[in-house]
């Protein structure tokens, strides 16, 4: 309930002279302002709380008395800095761009689609315990069931693909393994090679503003293998806190996944997706980032996965590739031979991030 209230922190709490300059900064850079100064004014007064209780505890205590919605409310409207401070601590806080925001904003909005979906589906089940009229058990008809399959069809989004790459029952091979969020999300063929020629330039232009994407390989031999890809291809033009090009980007829900002999399924996860964070020294987080290379691109080339190796590397032309054992994933070889020669290149994409 706290923190489903943050608009009224500032336009409840705060005074004028406050609330003038985030308007301004407000109607001249996007909702993305109304976001920070919140965040700003949680963490003055977490600071301020935590100065107050290791040298005077009056505000530490009536916080805890008071409850925090008091407490945060009297301290914004009694906020000891100025305006132009208040906006400094806003918009030095990291990572949090229109693009951020988005982002964020779409994987609500898929959870909430996905929660939608399940409650559907078990009401569906539900009805399906009934006893009909007459005394019938529509159980009793389900006997064909009891053997482990992929979810009814009815659950896919994807009865309207059409690829040249995969059988459908390849397609739900690696739909059973998508995010939950992201299985309810209707696809949509992004790029393909027969389809859209080999030109990398192309291949971004067409895949960039899709997030999360599926890229399927086939070689000249007929082996076929690819990866979820967690983000958008676009963030390799993005920028670190030190204004250099992001050269490795994407999520521990980034895979690999291979067709061995065909028809059985293969996947390589993330190898840190189950650690915990808590043993985290200097050591121990320099080591770790090879096993954190999830995806990279620029305009020579394109790669999935490092550290070691390299997982799936595509040249300028995609034509051409790489497969190795790398640290991220600790995968096989994902075809029978290091280079390979690309037969086939698709991508599907989900959410159009473009706007």
């Amino acid at each position: 309930e706290f923190f489903q209230s943050w608009p009224w922190w500032i336009f409840e709490n705060l005074e004028l002279k406050f609330l003038s300059r985030v308007m301004d900064c407000y109607l001249y850079e996007g909702h993305k302002v109304l976001f920070r100064t919140a965040l700003a004014l949680l963490k003055l007064f977490h600071k301020t709380v935590l100065d107050k209780y290791l040298y005077n505890k009056d505000l530490y205590n009536s916080t805890k008395q008071d409850g925090i919605h008091k407490s945060f409310s009297d301290y914004c409207k009694n906020l000891d800095t100025s305006p132009e401070d208040l906006l400094k601590t806003a918009f030095k806080i990291p990572r949090f761009s229109k693009s951020d925001i988005q982002k964020l904003t779409v994987e609500l909005e898929m959870e909430a689609k996905a929660n939608k979906l399940h409650r559907a589906v078990r009401g569906t089940k539900s009805n399906e315990e009934l006893t009909v009229a007459g005394g019938l058990d529509i159980k009793a008809n389900s006997q064909s069931f009891s053997t482990p399959q992929h979810r009814p069809s009815g659950t896919y989004p994807i009865h309207h693909l059409v690829s040249e790459l995969l059988s459908k029952d390849q397609l739900m091979s690696i739909w059973d393994e998508l995010p939950e969020r992201i299985s309810s999300v209707k696809p949509t063929l992004a790029y393909s090679s027969n389809e859209h020629g080999v030109s990398l330039t192309t291949f971004f232009n067409r895949v960039d503003k899709y997030e999360p994407t599926i890229m399927v390989i086939r070689t000249t031999d007929k082996e076929v293998f690819g990866a979820y890809c967690s983000t958008s291809w676009g963030q390799r033009n993005q920028k670190n806190d030190k204004g250099m090009r992001m050269r490795y980007f994407g999520t521990g829900e980034t895979f690999l996944f291979k067709f061995k002999e065909r028809s059985t399924f293969v996947k390589y996860e993330w190898v840190k997706k189950d650690d915990s964070d808590d043993d985290e020294d200097q050591k121990k987080v320099t080591k770790d980032r090879a096993k954190e290379l999830f995806m990279s691109g620029d305009n020579t080339m394109v790669t999935i996965g490092g550290g070691g190796g390299t997982a799936i590397y595509l040249d300028e032309n995609l034509r051409f590739g790489q497969t190795e054992k790398c640290e991220t994933f600790e995968n096989d070889l994902l075809c029978s031979d290091r280079d390979f020669t690309v037969n086939i290149i698709e991508v599907f994409g989900f959410n159009d991030i473009s706007w």
